[in-house]
């Protein structure tokens, strides 16, 4: 079985096609009988449409083998976004071989972006001047980066404005009216040129069959004028009002392709998150970084609105409350526009409401945090938090008065309790004399003197004792108990 490299299939090809009447169905008819015979060496060089080159004048431009890269830039022939028939609308350049656009497929193709820099009619033709050497099959699709780019090209979802399937291998191609098309030219190699409107983009794939490299001259000679001569139109987006210690987005939009960025903040990318503590005017700075460098310009202003000055107060105030305690919250915020709208409180135990003034009991011990927030009329908020403690109610019985008078009977003078982790007790004379100390709440005074010796004398004996529960709530009590004989 034959094998042939890259150059034995271009030198190949380029015979066949010296004879333009058989471009079509002898060559589509060879390349299917040589299919399982050979294996064309492409370039492995990456040129896919992503890598266009930019025309912004009359210029030469660089026709190479660079190929098919690794990405699949054009649909198959015979589909909507490669046609396998004539698709310019106004065929009055007719010629029997003006049959569709790339209808072998994408072989060596390079890619060009044209850019509409004001209204008109748009024209060029390629090769001019004896500088067509083959053929130079091409498609012209618009584009614009966004809704239509070279992903949405290659996935077959977007249509070509002309292509042209060369009839010959001489005199130029492109877009031109019949009565333009130079003497030494053959029409077949032309469509009708159309309106083309500023800030449009066209990109064009030249289709390099011959497998040629050369500088071919390309020249617009429409009214269409080519490259950008305004400044980009730039618009930037986001929050104009916005509210003290709030951050905004804001976002330059324009029409076209890669631009720079500067904003007044210095920041480099095309949006930017903004948190001003005053009114402020933002701008930005694009710049066009392909036919010449042109900037466009816009401001954009935030309004800061003030946050409410948010307070409350609190019924009984303090820091801890015991369990089932009736609490009422007042609201007493303030703010410099409009009028206070909204309030939340938030109990921290899973209930709420949305009443300006408020009213709660915890049922359960613990520590809780309450959040307020409060909104007014222009829809600024600020939030208050609150931490507090609810303790269970722990009541130590203790008696008034005991008779240590051994009759087993009220003898002793001892706390009664549940749930106490620490304890202290002092008991004290008339003169404020210690006699009795313990640490130990089941430990009883018996009336003695640290429960030993004598009896003191009957009368009343000041106590203060100190506890603390399971929960870490601390305690002081004092009180007077009495001997009576």
């Amino acid at each position: 079985m034959a094998a042939y490299n890259q150059a034995d299939f271009q030198e190949l090809m380029k015979n066949l096609y010296k004879k333009p009447q058989c471009k079509v169905g002898l060559i589509m008819s060879f390349l299917l009988i040589i299919s399982s015979i050979v294996t064309p060496v492409f370039s492995q060089k990456n040129n896919d449409a992503h890598k266009y080159v930019h025309l912004c004048h009359d210029t030469i431009i660089k026709i190479g083998i660079n190929g098919r890269g690794d990405v699949k830039d054009i649909p198959e022939p015979g589909t909507v976004g490669n046609p396998g028939t004539r698709i310019d609308p106004y065929p009055k350049l007719s010629d029997a071989n003006n049959r569709g656009c790339l209808l072998m497929g994408e072989t060596f193709s390079n890619w060009f972006l044209i850019p509409i820099g004001q209204d008109g009619s748009l024209e060029f033709i390629i090769g001019s001047d004896s500088t067509q050497i083959g053929f130079y099959d091409w498609i012209l699709y618009p584009y614009d980066g966004k809704s239509i780019t070279e992903e949405k090209i290659a996935n077959n979802e977007v249509a070509p404005i002309r292509c042209n399937w060369n009839g010959a291998e001489y005199g130029g191609t492109g877009l031109l009216y019949k009565k333009d098309v130079p003497l030494d030219a053959h029409i077949s190699n032309f469509e009708t040129p159309f309106q083309a409107q500023e800030g449009e983009h066209y990109l064009l794939c030249i289709n390099n069959n011959d497998a040629v490299q050369a500088d071919v001259k390309i020249k617009f000679t429409g009214t269409a004028v080519i490259g950008f001569y305004n400044p980009p139109l730039v618009d930037i987006f986001g929050d104009s009002v916005i509210c003290h210690n709030e951050t905004a987005v804001l976002e330059a939009k324009r029409g076209g392709m890669t631009s720079d960025f500067v904003w007044s903040t210095g920041a480099t990318t095309n949006s930017i998150e903004v948190t001003p503590e005053e009114n402020q005017n933002y701008s930005v700075s694009v710049t066009t970084q392909y036919c010449g460098k042109i900037k466009g310009f816009d401001n954009f202003n935030i309004e800061v609105l003030p946050q409410p000055e948010i307070d409350y107060e609190i019924f009984p105030d303090q820091d801890e409350y015991d369990i089932a305690t009736n609490m009422s919250f007042t609201d007493k915020s303030t703010t410099e526009n409009g009028t206070m709208s909204e309030w939340i409180w938030i109990f921290g135990d899973g209930t709420f409401t949305n009443n300006q003034n408020a009213y709660h009991t915890y049922n359960d011990t613990g520590k809780f945090t309450i959040i307020f927030i409060a909104t007014n009329s222009e829809g600024c908020k600020d939030t208050m938090y609150n931490e507090i403690m609810v303790n269970p109610i722990l009541e130590l019985f203790k008696p008034t008065a005991f008779t240590p008078n051994g009759d087993g009977i009220n003898d002793v003078f001892y706390i009664s309790n549940f749930g106490i982790t620490e304890f202290k007790m002092t008991i004290y004379n008339r003169w404020g004399k210690e006699i009795h100390y313990t640490r130990n709440i089941n430990e009883f005074w018996n009336g003695r003197k640290f429960n030993h010796g004598k009896l003191v004398p009957f009368g009343s004996y000041v106590y203060d004792i100190y506890y603390k529960d399971y929960s870490g709530f601390e305690r002081n009590e004092q009180g007077v108990i009495s001997i009576i004989r």
